[in-house]
C-alpha cells in the first residue's frame, strides 16, 4: 500500500501539486493581519539586534539590500502594510526611505503618514523622500506639442496623473513643489537638510525629480 502511495505521488505530480499548495497558503499568510504582525515584530527583534533599522516605503518590487521593504499592495515586498500605520514601536526605526510613494496619498493621508513616521523614528531619526517635481512635468506638458502631450497611450497624461491601468496604488492623489514638500515635512516636525530638484528616477529628465532629507526634530 505504501508503494502504491508513492507511485501515485510520483507519477501524477501530486508532490508538486502539494508545495505549490503550501506555498500559495504562506504568501496569502503574510497578508492576514495576526500573522503580519507577528512578522513584523520578530523582523524589528532581529534587526534590532543586528544592525539599524531602516524601512522602505512603497517598495513596490523594488527590495533593497539594508531595509525592510514595505508596499500594501504588492506581495513581493517583505512585509504587506499601510504606509500610514506602521506596525513598530515609537522611537524605533533609523531611517525611513520612500521614493515616488507620497504622490499617491491624498493631502490628508500624507500627514497622517508624516505624523506616524515621525513617531516611529529615533530621535534624529532620518527621512529621505524622493517624489515627481510636479512644476517641472507641467511646465514640460504645457510646452509640449498635441502628439507628445497625449501620447499613444496616454504617456503625457500619465506623467501627472500616474498610471491609471495599473490598480490601487499607482493613481496620483497629490502634487509637490520642493517649496511645498519642505513645508508640508518641517511642519510636521522635522528638520530640513535638503530639500531640491535633481535628476529624475530614471535618469532622463533634469529636475524632473525632488529629493528631500529631514531628520526628526528632538522634542
Amino acid at each position: 500500500m505504501l508503494a502504491r502511495a508513492k507511485s501515485v505521488y510520483n507519477s501524477k505530480g501530486f508532490g508538486s501539486l502539494v508545495k505549490g499548495a503550501v506555498t500559495h497558503f504562506l504568501k496569502k499568510c503574510r497578508t492576514l493581519p495576526l500573522v503580519r504582525n507577528a512578522v513584523a515584530r520578530h523582523r524589528f527583534r532581529m534587526l534590532k539586534m543586528k544592525k539599524p533599522l531602516r524601512l522602505h516605503l512603497g517598495c513596490g518590487s523594488n527590495l533593497l539590500d539594508g531595509y525592510v521593504n514595505i508596499d500594501r499592495y504588492n506581495p513581493k515586498a517583505d512585509m504587506m502594510m499601510d504606509a500610514c500605520e506602521l506596525d513598530y514601536p515609537d522611537d524605533s526605526v533609523d531611517e525611513i526611505f520612500t521614493s515616488h510613494m507620497v504622490e499617491h496619498l491624498t493631502c490628508p493621508e500624507f500627514m497622517k503618514a508624516l505624523k506616524e513616521w515621525k513617531r516611529v523614528l529615533k530621535g534624529e531619526g532620518k527621512l529621505v523622500i524622493r517624489c515627481p517635481n510636479f512644476e517641472k512635468h507641467l511646465r514640460d506638458w504645457l510646452n509640449a506639442d498635441y502628439r507628445k502631450r497625449w501620447g499613444e497611450r496616454n504617456e503625457g497624461v500619465n506623467v501627472i496623473l500616474g498610471f491609471q491601468d495599473r490598480g490601487p496604488g499607482h493613481l496620483n492623489r497629490n502634487i509637490f513643489t520642493s517649496d511645498r514638500l519642505s513645508d508640508l515635512v518641517n511642519r510636521a516636525g522635522f528638520e530640513i537638510m535638503e530639500c531640491h530638484p535633481v535628476m529624475n528616477r530614471y535618469g532622463d529628465i533634469p529636475d524632473g525629480d525632488i529629493l528631500l532629507r529631514a531628520r526628526k526634530q528632538k522634542e
